[in-house]
C-alpha cells in the first residue's frame, strides 16, 4: 500500500508540473507607445498632414464656388487620404484605433457630402460640410501621439 501512495503522489506531482509548465500567462496589450512606434506613426502621419494643409485650398475653392476644381481636389490629391489614415490608424494602440477608425469614417462621410454639394453647386451645404470636416479632421489628429507624448 505505501508503494501505491508513493506512485500516486509521484503521478500527481508530474501532472501538476506538466499543467503548470504548459500554461502561459495572459499577454497584455501595451498602454503606451514605444519610441519605435512613435517613429513609425510619424512616418504615416506626414502625408495626412499634407492632406490637412490641402484642406485650406479646398476651402478657397468652395468660397470661390469653383465646383470643378473642388471635385478635382477631392478626387485627386485628397483621394489617397483614406488609405493614409488606414495605415495610421492600424498603428495606434487598440483603444485609440477604435476612435480613430470611427473619426475616419465620419471624416470621409463629410468629404463625400462636400462632393455632393459641389456636384449640386450648393454653396451653403458645402461650407457647412467643410466646417464639419475640419472639426473631425482636427479631432482625429489630436488622437495621434507625437514624440513629446513618450
Amino acid at each position: 500500500m505505501p508503494i501505491i501512495r508513493s506512485v500516486f503522489s509521484l503521478i500527481l506531482v508530474l501532472v501538476t508540473v506538466l499543467l503548470v509548465s504548459c500554461g502561459s500567462p495572459q499577454a497584455t496589450e501595451p498602454t503606451t507607445y514605444s519610441a519605435e512606434q512613435i517613429e513609425e506613426i510619424q512616418s504615416f502621419l506626414e502625408p495626412v498632414l499634407v492632406s490637412r494643409e490641402r484642406m485650406k485650398e479646398l476651402e478657397s475653392l468652395i468660397n470661390d464656388e469653383n465646383w470643378i476644381d473642388t471635385d478635382n481636389l477631392i478626387h485627386g490629391p485628397l483621394g489617397s487620404l483614406r488609405r493614409n489614415l488606414r495605415y495610421l490608424s492600424d498603428n495606434l494602440l487598440p483603444e485609440d484605433q477604435k476612435r480613430a477608425k470611427q473619426l475616419s469614417k465620419e471624416l470621409f462621410a463629410d468629404i463625400e457630402r462636400i462632393d455632393v454639394a459641389a456636384k449640386n453647386q450648393n454653396y451653403s451645404a458645402a461650407v457647412q460640410q467643410y466646417t464639419q470636416t475640419i472639426r473631425d479632421f482636427d479631432t482625429l489628429l489630436d488622437l495621434i501621439p507625437t514624440s513629446e507624448d513618450t
